[in-house]
């Protein structure tokens, strides 16, 4: 049920054509340098973007799984074709092929971006499409991009992890976040008395196995003056949260106005967690920074 949460809608791209000499044409391509700049390939350039949001969170690079990439190639072609953002493909379809299928079955999918490395911004935003991309068990993604259409396969080879350290998100010195959420989708975790746009959401995902003990709590203040922001906080697994599953083991703070732009925020995390089935309660507490964008 969660893969097929990922569709996110987001701003209109207007593309323009550009004329290149015929030299140009049979000779360029995604790897070449053109005087002194280096034309990177945009899934390259999204799953780089990707993977300083993973660092920042203390989590392993992914790289590109060509595989993967054919796949997503042929389900944009799908959704191109057929003009609708859509985790499956009809297999009556002149347009339907295998491997896109898959790709649609095991995609973050957007449509309306600007570019892929947009969607993947877009993605991490949302706080529950943020989770498989910052899996801790995620090592290869393929993703494509065209005509606003983008498809990032993260489900795929995704892999289970028991034990890894807490994922903070925005991760530690991170910089140009995001300075508020817009909650477009209805599947979103604010108060039912909380309207958007509201602040960037802060989420804090522990090991599965762990269990939240007492009472936990995140403050988040300016870095530089040490002002608190009102943040709401959601707890894992709440009973009235219809989408605690999307949540998962995860603490959520949301701050109630928008952050303020260029500033150094801090959060600070304190808490008690058990870590076994039968073990006794221990200290949960953590304090880390990030900078919003201009």
């Amino acid at each position: 049920m969660m893969r097929h949460l990922f569709v996110t809608v987001t701003a209109l791209l207007l593309f323009s054509a550009s004329s290149c000499s015929e030299a140009t044409l049979a000779t360029q391509n995604a790897d070449d340098v053109v005087g002194d700049t280096q034309q990177i390939n945009p899934l390259e350039e999204a799953v780089n973007h990707l993977n300083q949001r993973r660092s920042e969170s203390g989590l392993t690079a992914v790289n590109i799984d060509d595989n993967l990439e054919a796949g997503c190639t042929a389900h944009i072609q799908y959704m191109e074709a057929t003009g609708r953002v859509i985790h499956e493909q009809d297999a009556n379809s002149p347009f339907f092929s295998t491997e896109g299928a898959k790709a649609a079955e095991n995609a973050a999918l957007s449509g309306n971006v600007t570019s892929l490395s947009d969607a993947v911004e877009a993605w991490l935003s949302e706080p529950y499409h943020r989770r498989p991309l910052l899996h801790p068990g995620l090592s290869t993604v393929g993703g494509a991009f065209s005509n606003g259409f983008a498809c990032l396969d993260i489900f795929s080879t995704a892999n289970g992890v028991k034990d890894h350290a807490p994922i903070p998100y925005p991760g530690r010195n991170a910089v140009q976040i995001p300075t508020t959420y817009k909650a477009l989708g209805t599947a979103n975790p604010l108060p039912d008395d909380w309207a958007p746009p509201v602040g960037t959401v802060i989420s804090y995902e522990i090991p599965a196995h762990w269990s939240l003990h007492g009472t936990t709590t995140l403050v988040l203040e300016t870095a530089d003056d040490n002002e608190p922001v009102m943040v709401w906080i959601g707890l894992p697994y709440r009973a009235t949260d219809p989408y605690a599953s999307f949540q998962g083991n995860t603490v959520l703070a949301i701050p109630k106005e928008p952050l303020k732009p260029d500033t150094t925020y801090r959060c600070r995390l304190e808490g008690q967690t058990i870590q076994q089935v039968d073990g006794p309660p221990g200290p949960l507490t953590d304090s880390w920074t990030f900078t919003t964008s201009n």
